[in-house]
């Protein structure tokens, strides 16, 4: 017996002395592309045959580096990044015959990944027509690969993909607090306030909230379609010494304000110029229009901005109502009925401003239509602050009404003013 188990038991032992000494191996399994975490990956170079970038990790976000400085598009890196963890290798191939078929001499596009540990390296040749995979070399595998051609294509980004194409680049809408524009028509404000915004310019207008939060979620998405020269000597080739239209930007906190300036047109587009960026850029007319246009064109369609849930009372000619509770109940604890309390909002929700008859009405004119000194009035209380309906006079069948502390006066016709009150 100890015949047999002594050579078996050195067999064993050489085998594992073997597994021991051996040098590790370099050549990962198919399936397995690139072998060590991208959390470790500190810079990418993505070098072209005539150009090349550099983008760099940094305490705030990645940077790109070359070829200018500016801000990375973090979703287009985090893309790039999951595209290395996630490809898989579909086969490890002896070089073909000739070599220079896998076109790797002088490959079209080579990746320097850069980490701690030192600096791993990635080309891509030519396609292999038979497998209709490309050709791939790296420093952490002897042999040639054959991998998707997905790889390279994403790789192959330029400028546009890699920069920031974001105007605004804010976690939320709620860090503005304020607007300024200014262009040829004249220079106005948006205004946060508790009901939305606010439209100041000649006068004081209630802002269409939905289109002004509309143009942020633009400014805060890919609203930037190229970069162009950089630095500032550039400027006047583009209209943009003399800018057609700026708008700034107020945020919360303290934090620097961001100025977008417009310069000429070009094909429906606009040469924009963001100070603080290192380039001139194309930006798409959604994004520029709004800056372009009168105040007139941010004010509100419908006077009030009525939310059911949030109004705690309404007093209106000679009565009130207000919530107690999930109720509505009039001053003497009656409860109302909930329809009838419906019908009434739904009528000062829909009260349209499209008619206006004067922004900023004189003396004799609010005289005339009533609102002077209105008698009837219709005050909302709610959780954000109050908002007050003035009506005036109705003339030839047309009632001229106002908002409280807003001179502008619209008018509509009597019949659509006629409200169900009191319930």
């Amino acid at each position: 017996m100890k015949k047999v188990l002594i050579p078996l038991a050195l067999i064993l032992s050489g085998f594992a002395l073997y597994l021991f000494l051996r040098e590790p191996s370099r050549i990962p399994d198919p399936g397995n592309f690139y072998p060590f975490p991208v959390e470790e990956i500190e810079a990418l170079d993505l070098i072209h045959q005539d150009h090349w970038f550099r983008v760099e990790k940094s305490v705030d976000g990645w940077k790109l580096r070359v070829p200018a400085e500016d801000r990375v598009d973090q979703h287009t890196l985090f893309g790039l990044l999951a595209v290395l963890h996630s490809e898989n290798v579909d086969s490890i191939l002896p070089a073909p015959d000739p070599p220079e078929l896998a076109g790797l001499e002088n490959p079209p596009l080579e990746l320097r990944i850069h980490r701690a540990a030192g600096t791993d390296t990635l080309r891509f040749g030519n396609m292999n027509p038979e497998a209709r995979r490309l050709w791939a070399s790296c420093s952490w595998n002897d042999s040639l690969l054959l991998v998707s051609s997905l790889l390279r294509t994403r790789f192959m980004s330029g400028r546009r993909e890699l920069s920031e194409k974001r105007i605004l680049t804010l976690e939320s809408a709620s860090e503005i607090l304020s607007l300024e524009i200014g262009n040829g028509k004249g220079r106005f404000a948006l205004q946060r306030s508790p009901f939305g915004w606010v439209v100041e310019g000649p006068v004081s207008l209630p802002a269409n909230r939905q289109k002004i939060e509309n143009f942020l979620v633009r400014l805060n998405s890919h609203a930037i379609i190229e970069f162009l020269d950089s630095g500032e000597s550039r400027l006047p080739r583009y209209g943009l010494d003399y800018p057609r239209g700026r708008m700034t930007v107020h945020l919360r906190e303290g934090a620097s304000p961001i100025q977008l300036d417009l310069g000429n047109p070009l094909l429906g587009f606009y040469y924009a110029w963001i100070p603080g960026r290192p380039s001139v850029c194309l930006v798409d007319s959604i994004s520029a229009g709004p800056l372009l246009g009168s105040y007139l064109g941010f004010r509100k369609p419908l006077l009030l901005e009525v939310q059911e849930e949030e109004i705690l009372s309404i007093t209106g000619p000679e009565g009130e109502i207000r919530v107690q509770g999930k109720d509505w109940q009039d001053p003497d604890g009656t409860k109302l009925s909930p329809a009838k309390v419906k019908t009434l909002l739904r009528a000062l929700s829909g009260i349209s401003t499209r008619n206006v008859e004067a922004l900023q009405p004189r003396r004799e004119q609010l005289e005339r239509w009533g609102l002077d000194e209105p008698k009837e009035t219709f005050l909302l209380e709610a959780v954000r602050g109050s908002q007050e309906l003035l009506l005036g006079r109705e003339l030839d069948g047309t009632r001229y009404f106002q908002r409280a502390g807003f001179p502008t006066v619209y008018s509509l016709p009597a019949d659509s003013l006629r409200l169900p009150w009191p319930l």
